[in-house]
């Protein structure tokens, strides 16, 4: 932040950029009526405007879900500052103005609409100067951008393929689904790709170009830019496909229960490898750090504890109950063996037990009266034999080693009357072994059966384990 900003107090707005609507954009605020915003801010005295993350989402409306952490979001184009909208023929200006006046009606502008036609107005001015852009990616101005703007090249290759499969997320992509550095850059290199990846990236220098100038215009109205990077990346981003190691995928980021959200959050975004990053510097941190630079004067980091500690819980269950925040000091099996645990009540305390009748009871109650005893005798047979094993000949059973967590158990295509039980028992534990050997107590370990089952003197026990550990 700049030093007139630490010494004295300022007052800003906080605004979308997309709310920024003028007659000069279409359908959306674009990066160029920033300037204009300025200069009301100026008039009304503020020292300080603050936009949300400006980082390309695709179809996705949350500027906090982005595909990438260093390219800029195409909505936000200004279409006519292009260089190349001097040579654009009639039908093109034409598209402008009928696109203009169809989304000008709306209060509320669509996010999915308003984005597919800009793209397909901007391959439109793309394909009728592709021979000159290519000469300039070659060797004159769009190259020499490139060559300062290396990450382009993977946000590039991502993005073609993410057209070419439809739009779907990497992870269901029947190719190029997991590639190393040099499978990139060979894509990147494709002479018959070349034409597609050289929008991507043409697309992005004159979104860089055009941010700067408005972020210029602030500086020179005498105002604050300041921006929002939040510190996580959406799973389906360029980054996570083409970094998964500086990332740690079957980890997903939240916050934990209170009274607001019961189950906490599952935020769905992959939590960061910090041991990974660290190898090199934390050199992908230094870089986005350093284009946000470019544009702000000040920047707010969503979520900075992140840097320190997160919730995060599996990415196999919808719920954040059974997180833990990382880092974390682990139980160890040693240490509940010091406890006096032996095989069989470290299962006690870190499986969820379900008692036979449970089964029975949950579906008959679900059902009222209204059920046959055929369905019912299938739908109960049918979650023991693909859900559950038994103990012994106890009419005792657990969770089969295969599930995971709770999309596990939907995946299985139980009845649906089940889903809720087995949901709540799948959170029944007391501790959760996360690693082989290592565990934690869960959020609502004092609700647990096993906890409840416990003699006072062994819940005094763990109460005086835990504070001499902490």
């Amino acid at each position: 932040m700049p030093k007139q900003a630490t010494d004295k107090r300022l007052v800003g707005v906080v605004v979308p950029v997309g709310a920024l609507r003028s007659k000069n954009g279409i359908g959306v605020g674009e990066f160029s009526d920033l300037a204009y915003f300025a200069l009301l801010c100026k008039k009304m005295r503020l020292g300080l405007i603050q936009i949300l993350p400006v980082n390309d989402t695709g179809f996705e409306s949350s500027p906090y879900s982005s595909l990438t952490a260093f390219g800029l979001h195409p909505l936000y184009l200004r279409i006519e500052n292009l260089d190349e909208f001097a040579t654009v023929d009639k039908a093109i200006k034409t598209r402008i103005k009928e696109a203009r006046e169809k989304f000008d009606k709306d209060t509320r502008f669509s996010h999915y609409n308003v984005l597919k036609e800009k793209l397909e107005i901007c391959k439109m001015i793309y394909t009728a100067n592709k021979a000159e852009i290519a000469k300039s990616a070659s060797g004159g101005k769009l190259a020499a951008w490139i060559n300062n703007n290396s990450w382009v090249k993977e946000y590039a290759v991502y993005r073609r393929l993410k057209e070419a499969n439809e739009q779907k997320s990497w992870q269901d992509w029947k190719e190029y689904k997991t590639v190393t550095a040099e499978d990139i850059e060979k894509l990147w290199n494709d002479k018959s790709l070349l034409e597609e990846h050289l929008f991507w990236a043409w697309l992005q220098e004159a979104l860089d170009t055009q941010f700067a100038n408005a972020a210029k215009a602030i500086a020179d109205a005498g105002l604050v830019l300041e921006g929002d990077l939040p510190i996580l990346m959406n799973e389906d981003s360029c980054d996570v496909w083409a970094h998964p190691e500086i990332f740690t995928q079957n980890l997903s980021a939240g916050a934990p229960p209170d009274m607001y959200s019961p189950d906490g959050q599952n935020w769905g975004f992959p939590i960061y490898n910090w041991e990974n990053q660290e190898k090199d510097g934390y050199s992908w941190w230094k870089k986005r750090l350093a284009i946000a630079e470019k544009y702000y004067k000040a920047y707010r980091i969503d979520h900075v504890l992140g840097f320190f500690r997160i919730w995060a819980s599996s990415r196999g269950d919808y719920s954040s109950t059974l997180g833990r925040y990382v880092p974390y000091t682990a139980v160890a099996s040693r240490d509940l063996k010091k406890m006096g645990y032996d095989k069989g009540r470290i299962r006690w305390v870190s499986q969820p037990h379900i008692r036979t009748n449970e089964i029975w009871d949950t579906l008959k109650s679900s059902w009222g009266g209204a059920y046959k005893d055929a369905e019912l005798n299938a739908a109960a047979n049918k979650i023991f034999s693909k859900a559950l094993e038994r103990i012994g000949n106890e009419e005792l059973w657990i969770f089969k080693k295969k599930i995971k967590g709770e999309k596990d158990i939907t995946n299985l295509n139980l009845h649906p009357a089940s889903h809720g039980y087995l949901f709540r028992k799948w959170k029944d534990r007391l501790f959760l072994e996360y690693e082989r050997g290592k565990f934690f107590p869960v959020w609502y370990f004092r609700e647990s059966t096993a906890y409840k089952s416990f003699p006072e003197n062994e819940k005094n026990s763990l109460k005086n384990f835990w504070t001499s550990a902490a």
